[in-house]
């Protein structure tokens, strides 16, 4: 199964972005879209951290959610102990990552669509065996997990706790709106879960009027910064506030990028699919990376603004932002990224 984790990812984050969740359950892509897809980079690496350190698959799986930050850990550890009886038999009947993750139903093949794949097919695992093993998937949820399943089909949705991360897919990943966002003027004063790495950071979350590139106050920011530009107050020498004062007929101006993964600066660090690069250190940054769809727009051409401090994507950042905003600091925050994978 090695190196084909890469390829794997890219199917997660460059799925077409017209998705939804429809009845709680992601619909994004085909065959079981996101969740079939992640199923697969999961098992995908767990099995090659196996053949690594010369482990059981639960081994690995216990070594790789010890890995990981507590935000995915323990996440990680329920689906290990949800599905990892499930996992051990047919890994005993020598499935491979395809054909688990559709014994336990998490990929499928829909009607009209050819089954999606990226192993070659097991010849001992055939259509019998993974019928059974959704049955026996089903019925292990019902029994011990207090799953409700209506259909032969089910979610990470319909699993509680697991749940919870139906809820941050719809509000970020889908909707592309700010998840920590009070006011709900589309900026945040948190940097991931398209946040301020993505648009200017919101000074005030408590009021909506106030956000970063809005036109100043008609008092021009005497009591308060409108425009989250830094510059606000009044100056008794010359009469003026100091926005009106510094800012007035500068010509300042925003930058805003609408595009693909370029435009949001996608970025997947070797480290975290190379099972023997694969160390505690190196996945650090990895929830970060997550709440940010595995883009780094805050190191982007166009609205970088900072130069990186991880060192999963080390180097300077030189943008058409910073340059502006270097031309004239009245056009501090001025900045959106809209930018979607797969779009």
């Amino acid at each position: 199964m090695r190196f084909l984790v890469t390829a794997v990812l890219v199917t997660v984050m460059f799925t077409p972005p017209a998705s939804t969740i429809i009845n709680h359950k992601f619909y994004r892509g085909i065959d079981g879209g996101l969740e079939c897809a992640t199923c697969t980079v999961l098992i995908s690496l767990v099995d090659q951290l196996a053949e690594v350190n010369n482990q059981t698959i639960i081994e690995a799986f216990d070594s790789f959610c010890l890995m990981l930050p507590p935000k995915l850990g323990n996440p990680c550890q329920l689906f290990a102990e949800i599905f990892g009886p499930l996992i051990i038999q047919m890994v005993a009947e020598g499935a491979n990552a395809d054909d688990i993750c559709r014994g336990i139903g998490l990929c499928y093949q829909q009607p009209g669509q050819k089954m999606c794949s990226l192993y070659p097919k097991t010849l001992k695992f055939d259509e019998k065996r993974i019928s059974y093993h959704q049955y026996s998937t089903r019925k292990h949820l019902k029994s011990n997990w207090n799953v409700k399943l209506t259909n032969e089909k089910w979610s990470i949705c319909d699993v509680p706790l697991l749940n919870l991360i139906c809820v941050l897919y719809k509000n970020v990943f889908d909707n592309h709106v700010p998840f920590d966002d009070v006011d709900h003027d589309r900026h945040s004063p948190s940097q991931s879960l398209r946040g301020s790495s993505w648009r200017g950071k919101d000074c005030n979350d408590g009021r909506a009027d106030i956000y970063p590139g809005r036109k100043p106050e008609l008092l021009k920011d005497v009591k308060f910064d409108s425009n989250c530009n830094g510059i606000w107050g009044f100056d008794n020498k010359t009469g003026k506030s100091y926005e009106e004062q510094f800012c007035d007929n500068t010509g300042q101006r925003g930058v805003v990028v609408i595009g693909d993964s370029v435009g949001a600066h996608f970025h997947a660090p070797q480290e975290w699919f190379d099972p023997q690069l694969l160390t505690k250190e190196s996945l650090k940054y990895l929830p970060f990376a997550l709440e940010n769809e595995l883009d780094w727009p805050q190191l982007s051409l166009v609205t970088g603004y900072m130069d990186s401090v991880w060192d999963v994507a080390k180097g300077p950042t030189d943008s058409i932002y910073k340059r502006i905003r270097e031309r004239n600091r009245c056009n501090h925050r001025n900045y959106q990224n809209t930018a979607v994978n797969g779009l």
